[in-house]
């Protein structure tokens, strides 16, 4: 499992606090829809508020319309046959790259989590450890679910139970774990080879957004 962040050490609470200064550095910024790889910037906007202090806004969301989330069911359809036929220790590399990108990143998130779900540093952290172990763990469990099972002794007959990828997932998450939640959610549904398409908390719009952008 992901060490959790041991912020007793001197430069260990620099990163973190480098981090929160740079996050506070993007207050503002506008956050697109991401449907298949196009970015979807002009909708109507949500502001995103800093729940400590609701008149600071951390950000800008564009807001779904029922044509965008149409397209993203399309889009997801058409993935889905080549990412199933993909071979689960293919997407189980990828899964993996992804961990180690989130354990690079793991302050940036973390101070993500600070302002947009006013979480305590130890708390944002632990989102994080916890998203990069769905990672290693999901990409894991399709491995081993992939692989044939034998069934039966019949003489003549030789029997296999498989599972593969069943289509299109929908992810409707809650707020109180903004990253790792959404990322268990989608993750476990990527690993076994469908697609998926995430709608995050209006809580918590933006982490979900880093988490796409990293999954790309």
């Amino acid at each position: 499992n992901a060490a959790p962040a041991q912020f007793f050490d001197p430069d260990v609470r620099h990163a973190m606090r480098s981090a929160i200064e740079a996050r506070r550095r993007r207050f503002g910024e506008r956050h697109p829809l991401l449907i298949g790889e196009v970015e979807v910037f002009d909708r109507k906007l949500a502001p995103d508020e800093y729940p400590a202090d609701p008149v600071t806004i951390i950000g800008q969301v564009a807001q779904a319309t029922i044509a965008d989330a149409s397209a993203a069911i399309a889009a997801a359809r058409d993935a889905f046959p080549a990412w199933r036929d993909t071979p689960a220790r293919e997407r189980g590399d990828i899964l993996r790259r992804a961990a180690d990108l989130l354990d690079e990143r793991r302050f940036d998130l973390a101070a993500t989590m600070v302002f947009e779900s006013a979480k305590p540093w130890h708390e944002a952290d632990g989102d994080v450890c916890e998203a990069i172990d769905y990672l290693r763990y999901y990409a894991a469990q399709a491995e081993w679910l992939e692989a044939p099972k034998a069934m039966g002794d019949v003489h003549g007959e030789h029997n296999e139970y498989f599972h593969e990828g069943r289509g299109v997932t929908a992810v409707i998450a809650p707020w109180n774990f903004p990253l790792a939640i959404i990322c268990g959610m989608s993750v476990g549904a990527i690993a076994g080879g469908n697609a998926t398409i995430l709608k995050p908390a209006a809580q918590s719009p933006i982490i979900a957004c880093e988490l796409v952008r990293l999954l790309r």
